[in-house]
């Protein structure tokens, strides 16, 4: 009932009020609700997103920036047009704010293909423990945009052996990329037969995930044939 009240009031806010902070936060606070299955009407996402889009480039205040960016997260897909506004945020010092924008972009998913340049950066910049919550998220997110130039990247991010949480994203995000991943297997099992490797037990899973990925690829490639048009 309460996530149901949570969803009502976000759409009454959306066509009842032009106040955007009413509507951004109400999105933030509805992030567990069934917000991404009941709200078919194309107006109010649109509309929402709208009005994130507006307070993400106009204000500067940094708790309303962080709600915005939670607001994001719960639209999903749907929030693809502020990609641009977030990959802004991504460019910004607080951690916190970063962290935020890097998991919007890792719910966006694919249409968020732009921002993978910069969410490797995120991950691989600096190893201080303030960073490394935004590391693994963006590794996270890395995984959820599935796209092959993000494999480079995370393959440089396996190196780490003493930074548990950045290390393990990038070998989940491996496996989630799948057949994409077909270059890292080679480097994931090197590193699942390395006995220093602390993380080898996740690298050789992902390697075998990746592996039978590839094969099933394969498999249906040489069963569709080949493409019309070529020899």
């Amino acid at each position: 009932m309460a996530k149901v009240a949570v969803l009502s009031i976000f759409v009454y806010l959306c066509d009842q009020t032009t106040n955007s902070i009413c509507i951004w936060r109400a999105l933030s606070d509805a992030r567990d609700s069934p917000l991404r299955m009941t709200m078919g009407k194309r107006h109010v996402f649109e509309r929402a997103v709208q009005e994130l889009n507006d307070v993400l480039h106009k204000t500067r205040r940094l708790d309303h920036r962080i709600r915005a960016v939670r607001a994001a997260s719960a639209l999903g897909p749907h929030a693809a047009p502020l990609v641009p506004e977030l990959m802004k945020l991504l460019k910004l010092k607080p951690c916190a704010l970063r962290e935020r924008a890097a998991e919007a972009l890792g719910e966006i998913g694919p249409a968020a293909d732009a921002a993978v340049s910069l969410l490797a950066r995120v991950m691989l910049q600096g190893t201080h423990r303030e960073a490394d919550h935004a590391r693994t998220i963006a590794a996270r997110s890395l995984g959820k945009i599935g796209s092959g130039d993000a494999v480079g990247p995370l393959v440089d991010a396996l190196q780490w052996r003493d930074e548990q949480g950045p290390a393990l994203s990038a070998i989940s995000a491996l496996q989630r990329l799948g057949a994409r991943a077909a270059a890292a297997a080679p480097v994931l099992k090197r590193l699942a037969s390395d006995g220093r490797y602390p993380f080898r037990d996740n690298a050789a899973l992902a390697c075998e995930y990746i592996e039978k990925a590839s094969a099933v690829s394969s498999i249906r490639k040489l069963k569709q044939g080949p493409k019309r048009g070529t020899n």
